[in-house]
């Protein structure tokens, strides 16, 4: 057979298998009209890949390969592919492999996988196929997700992808290596739904979930491979595709639902299914049902139609199966519960009850009888986790009746219209009877009800959107709606001080969603601000008119907290100090009254850490060491005693944190270092525990930025790079799923800035100004949208002196001098509110010295007298702020340091003009 009769035929059975089954006769008759020989040729291959035992298992070209030649050679270790070079091949599938490979072009070391379709395999489908993945990866931005980080085609027109590289285990394999526990692994669960949601949202289903394409690393973080199956629910991108895929039934079929094996449509309750599959082998170590047939008649029969054993006496059955490796094994239930709970009867008691039911649910044979998304699939273990009821039930008399009037509609419905016209006489006879009383009530429930709803939207469907990626605008809505019930109510009954209560709950909600400092806001400072003070004199009246609970004065000290935060942020540092001292002298009272309450100690812990920052900010070094020294003396024997509670130790990786930057600040850079260290695996850690995974997420990516930091400083700017683009990754991460969050589009913008810098450092000015024009784009967006936020102003300034910098370097003098005169004025409003915040000052120090900078520059180009003065003016400016600095003794060692170069460049400017 020539090479061009066999592309010919590989690409008329690849149109075939596009077109529905009735359809294709018809197809083939006019695509082969005068060449019978090729339409036999083409049907023969339908009907051998329709009837090979490893149709389901592997796409259907693997077949056509094998029959009509062999596949060249692939390419092989040394051989570079773009910008990578092959080491090894690591894996191989039916349209392509996957291989280990490493970046050649010496622009940065990184070990990859590159995945590339197999010489031979390059029909219409196939490519069709591996673009789709292709497109799948790069729409999918999530921290258990491996990345796609690179793609093309190769010098002979094969395209391939580059993707990180994952050094793990099998979700499976690591469970029973690690023997984690049943609640470790539902916790491990959890996480793995988590990706799977994401994909969800993405509009991608997976369609292929299984252990050995759900992997953990060393580190225990989950991350999710191959989407080479996968289906985007788009109908504008898969439609001609996913025609093919649903006749050629890609998939493996022991984690297979019904309707994919069917061929039926598939839905994200497919995805549920196969997680369902993966849950039982997790908790059990066997799978739900036992191919005995590689024929597709009996594997349908079996999953289609036989109903798996619950969990809980699954673990009781001894098995032999094969290993990839081909050994076989004999799994025992000693064997199994040695991995898990210890001993047999434990582990069958563990999962009797809630966890076979949720298992068995997820399982079901009918989607729409599933958990109606992976999300939901998660909150049951969740609920059980927590010891809630969960949703999951056995069958029911209900889902049996409903059976029952399937098969019987007519008798039934018969009976229903008997027993409906005796209901509705019945109905219409009480209700007139009870008319009069319902009215009357009608009005006295009113006030009731309204307070009813407004305390559903607060402390329920509120607090449960919360946690949702995306919500942070809808949160806005939702309680500013129940406010709107609760100031009704609030005329209506002045003096009731449950309700009270309630408002100012609900106040600091508000507040909370307009601009909470280091959680999901709008970015509403303004408004924050606003909501926390009424909470905060609703509080006080209360704790005034005799109102001394304990309760009570705990949410007044928080108050206070929240006010000082945003104070902090919006610049005014002196306002915040005295908030937050006003928090610590109620805690303290507290902790007098109630000394052995941890969470207390834990509280004032906190009070002494938010101190400490605003005394930093207002130059009070010696001091600020002193109270976060004293807030770590009550949180490290808090996290000793409680190493499982994700909140204690939070605390203690953010005191960590904050030790670190305090060290930092004082120039003891190798201790700072080492607390960021210290801090670093327990937020990491803190990620499997907590119930805000996201947020433990932001908190490791600002750890990495920490240690970054003073990377840079010590100039191991490889080390530093690897920590910024840790950090660049997850948040990219987070800011995909929620848009509207403004805290994340800020540390997107740090992010930015911090690689520009890096690359900075490494002589790489094209992509350092292109970091630093990204990060600035964020930075007017937040500025702009929030006009009252002094960081966002800030961090605006820093994005314009630092392009200002390049630009004068690269020699545009005059674009440099227009950024640096924007840094200015954005510096000098800031300080003019917030006269106390010494870094600011320091901050304009340098801004001044940029401005100075650029005009010798300029004088030295034109050999302008009038250059030189203005240098000299701004080179003055920056000496006085600096004077100013070390008359409040604020004056760092790297200020005292730039104070004298300012002084010599000042006499410098001085000698220029004398020549003239």
């Amino acid at each position: 057979m020539t090479s061009e009769r066999h592309q010919q035929i590989t690409d008329l059975l690849s149109e075939a298998l596009e077109h529905p089954l009735a359809e294709r006769a018809a197809f083939l008759e006019a695509a082969c009209h005068g060449d019978p020989l090729l339409k036999q040729e083409v049907q023969s291959l339908i009907v051998f890949l329709e009837q090979s035992p490893s149709f389901i298992e592997a796409p259907a070209f693997t077949g056509l390969s094998e029959l009509m030649r062999e596949s060249p050679d692939e390419p092989v270790a040394g051989k570079r592919i773009g910008a990578y070079q092959i080491v090894r091949e690591i894996g191989r599938g039916g349209m392509g492999a996957v291989y280990l490979a490493e970046r050649a072009d010496e622009q940065f070391r990184e070990t990859v996988a590159l995945k590339i379709v197999k010489r031979g395999m390059d029909t219409q489908f196939v490519l069709r196929r591996f673009r789709h993945e292709r497109q799948i990866l790069a729409s999918l931005h999530h921290p258990n997700i491996a990345q796609l980080l690179d793609g093309g085609t190769t010098e002979d027109g094969l395209p391939y992808f580059v993707m990180e590289y994952i050094a793990g285990e099998s979700v499976d394999e690591y469970c029973d290596h690690h023997q984690l526990s049943i609640i470790e692994r539902l916790k491990l669960f959890r996480t793995i739904c988590a990706a799977v949601h994401y994909a969800h949202q993405n509009l991608v289903i997976h369609r292929d979930l299984k252990p050995a394409n759900i992997l953990i690393t060393t580190d225990g973080a989950v991350k999710l491979l191959d989407f080479g199956i996968a289906k985007i629910l788009n109908p504008e991108i898969s439609q001609t595709l996913e025609k093919t895929a649903t006749l050629m039934r890609l998939m493996t079929p022991e984690y297979a639902s019904p309707e994919q094996v069917r061929g039926l449509p598939v839905t994200t309750a497919s995805d549920v299914y196969s997680l369902g599959v993966v849950l039982y082998e997790l908790l059990t170590g066997h799978r739900p049902y036992r191919l005995t047939s590689i024929l597709p008649s009996d594997i349908e029969r079996i999953i289609c139609e036989q109903e798996p054993t619950k969990p809980s006496t699954a673990i009781s059955r001894r098995e032999e199966r094969l290993t990839t490796s081909g050994e076989t094994i004999t799994i025992t239930p000693e064997q199994v519960s040695r991995t898990r709970e210890g001993q047999p009867e434990k582990l069958r008691r563990r999962l009797t009850g809630d966890l076979d039911n949720i298992v068995l649910m997820a399982l079901r044979k009918e989607p729409l009888r599933r958990y109606a998304s992976v999300n939901g699939l998660s909150e049951d273990l969740r609920r059980h986790l927590e010891g809630l009821p969960v949703i999951a039930r056995s069958d029911t008399f209900g889902y049996r009746a409903g059976k029952f009037m399937q098969r019987h509609k007519a008798g039934v419905a018969a009976a229903a219209l008997i027993v409906l016209s005796l209901i509705a006489g019945l109905i219409t006879t009480i209700w007139q009877a009870r008319r009069a009383r319902q009215q009357q009530a009608r009005a006295e429930r009113r006030f009731n009800d309204v307070r009813k709803l407004a305390n559903s939207y607060l402390f329920e469907f509120h607090d449960e959107i919360a946690k949702v990626l995306g919500s942070t605008a809808a949160r806005v809505i939702v309680v500013k709606r129940a406010l709107e019930y609760l100031d009704s109510l609030a005329r209506e009954a002045s003096g009731d001080q449950s309700l009270q209560l309630e408002l100012a709950t609900a106040y600091q909600k508000v507040g909370d969603a307009q601009g909470r400092p280091g959680f999901a806001n709008i970015g509403d400072k303004t408004g924050a601000l606003e909501s926390y003070r009424k909470a905060q004199g609703i509080r006080q009246a209360l704790i005034d008119a005799g109102g001394q609970s304990l309760e009570l004065r705990r949410e007044l000290a928080t108050n206070d907290d929240r006010l000082g935060d945003t104070l902090l942020t919006i610049g005014d540092s002196a306002g915040a100090l005295v908030s937050y001292r006003l928090g610590y002298t109620l805690r303290e009272a507290l902790l007098a009254d109630d000394q052995p309450d941890p969470e207390t100690r834990r509280l004032v812990a906190t009070s002494y850490q938010r101190i400490a920052q605003a005394l930093l900010k207002t130059g009070k070094l010696s001091e600020a060491k002193e109270s976060q020294r004293q807030a770590l003396l009550l949180f490290e024997p808090l996290a000793t005693a409680r190493p499982r509670d994700p909140v204690v130790q939070r605390d203690l990786f953010i005191a960590y944190i904050k030790e670190g930057d305090l060290l930092a600040a004082g120039g003891d850079k190798e201790a700072a270092l080492r607390r960021y260290h210290q801090a670093l695996p327990i937020a990491i850690s803190v990620i499997a525990i907590a119930e805000d995974k996201t947020k433990a997420q932001r908190e490791v990516a600002n750890a990495r930025d920490k240690v970054g930091n003073l990377l840079a400083k010590t100039k191991d700017i490889p080390g530093a790079l690897e920590n910024y683009r840790a950090a660049l990754t997850i948040r990219e991460a987070i800011g995909s799923a929620d848009p509207n969050n403004a805290e994340i589009k800020r540390d997107l913008s740090i992010s930015h800035e911090k690689l520009g810098n890096m690359f900075l450092s490494s002589g790489d000015r094209a992509d350092a100004l292109a970091q630093f024009r990204q990060a600035l784009a964020i930075d007017t967006k937040l500025s702009e949208s929030d006009p009252q936020n002094a960081q966002a102003q800030l961090d605006r300034a820093s994005s314009h002196e630092k392009i200002g910098d390049l630009l004068r370097q690269s020699g545009d003098l005059a674009g440099a001098f227009l950024s640096q005169d924007e840094a200015r004025k954005l510096r000098e409003e800031v300080a003019q509110k917030d006269e106390k915040n010494t870094e600011v000052r320091s901050d304009l120090a340098q801004t001044y010295k940029q401005l100075a900078e650029v005009s010798v520059a300029l004088a030295g180009k034109n050999r302008n007298p009038q250059a030189w003065r203005a240098a000299q003016a701004w080179y003055q400016r920056a000496l006085e702020v600096l004077r100013d600095l070390q008359q409040r003794g604020a004056l760092s060692k790297d200020d005292a340091e730039e104070m004298s170069r300012v002084s010599g460049e000042i006499a410098k400017c001085e000698a220029a003009l004398k020549k003239w």
